[in-house]
């Protein structure tokens, strides 16, 4: 009798693994459809992931661009400024040395012309040196 209870509990056992096989491979099954659709969205996480980064890629070089044009901008117009500063300089040069040209000979003329006016007189000339050198004071 123990030998049957045995038998039957054996089949029992036997068949209860069997079920339980049976939902283990379903569990599997579904654990490798889990794992796949978690491998495909983690690509496309990875995918879209990547897009971004071309995106902000892409930006940044645009900004790069920008950047390195308004570099080229402002050292094109430094370089207008340095050659319109050297032609007012030279400019300013030339009207100094005109201006010093002109008051040495207005000094000559005037110096003539007084020299002339006060050939009668005495002391002309410290009288014509004091006319010549009031303005420059």
């Amino acid at each position: 009798m123990n030998l049957i209870r045995g038998l039957v509990l054996t089949k029992e056992v036997c068949s209860t693994l069997e079920g339980f096989d049976g939902k283990l491979d379903k569990e599997e099954a579904n654990s490798k459809k889990l794992s796949k659709d978690l491998n495909v969205m983690s690509l496309e996480k990875v995918q879209l992931d990547l897009k971004y980064v071309n995106e902000a890629q892409k930006l940044a070089n645009g900004r790069a661009l920008v950047a390195e044009t308004a570099i080229v901008t402002a050292n094109s117009n430094f370089e207008a400024m340095v050659a319109e500063k050297n032609t007012l300089l030279a400019k300013a040069k030339e009207e100094v040395e005109r201006v010093k040209t002109d008051r040495v000979d207005a000094e000559a003329r005037a110096f003539a012309t007084c020299q002339d006016g006060f050939e009668d007189m005495p002391n002309y000339k410290d009288l014509a040196h004091h006319f010549m050198t009031a303005g420059r004071e």
